[in-house]
């Protein structure tokens, strides 16, 4: 009984993204092959199974313009996350924010799945795209920088799943700021 739950728990990578629609779109979600951007790899707990922490790799991208300047406001596109869970899982409501640094976001910053959505084990599952518009509050010379911040999901059968960064990771997207 303990090896199936934590079989289960190696599968509850928490998902991420809208039912899946087979094409990529605003607001809805995808399955298809991974796309370039950055693996972060996620220290992950969930209620269902109290005192285990499990490694979860979420591919995130997304596209900014190589310059920005300093009090405009741009779009980042593309954004979007993608991971394969080894077992089906059930997301009734998955969230995945986008941190920015040099910039704010004047629109939803969220990779967001709202459930119930039932995701195949084995089968990449990609959330997004989305669009961000920020304003750059950062001075000439510095950078804007776009990461993941943390993700939480509710899961049937797991329950409440939450999935921590560590400090210092790369940015998924950047702009020098003129």
């Amino acid at each position: 009984m303990r090896r199936a739950g934590l079989v289960g728990a190696v599968a509850l990578v928490v998902a991420l993204g809208v039912a899946p629609s087979g094409a990529y779109g605003a607001g809805h979600g995808a399955r298809g092959a991974a796309p370039a951007g950055v693996d972060y790899s996620y220290a992950c707990t969930v209620t269902g199974l109290p005192g285990l922490v499990y490694t979860v790799v979420i591919n995130v991208a997304g596209h900014v313009p190589a310059t920005v300047h300093s009090g405009s406001t741009f779009v980042a596109t593309g954004i979007m996350s993608t991971t394969t869970y080894p077992l089906t899982v059930t997301v009734l409501h998955g969230s995945l924010p986008v941190r920015a640094s040099g910039a704010t976001a004047l629109t939803h910053t969220e990779l967001v799945t709202k459930g119930p959505v039932v995701i195949s084990g084995g089968v990449p599952f990609t959330s997004g795209p989305i669009k961000v518009r920020y304003r750059v509050t950062g001075a000439p010379g510095s950078r804007v920088v776009l990461r993941p911040g943390t993700v939480t999901a509710d899961l049937v059968t797991y329950g409440h799943a939450t999935c921590l960064l560590a400090a210092g990771q790369p940015a998924f997207a950047r702009a020098t700021i003129v």
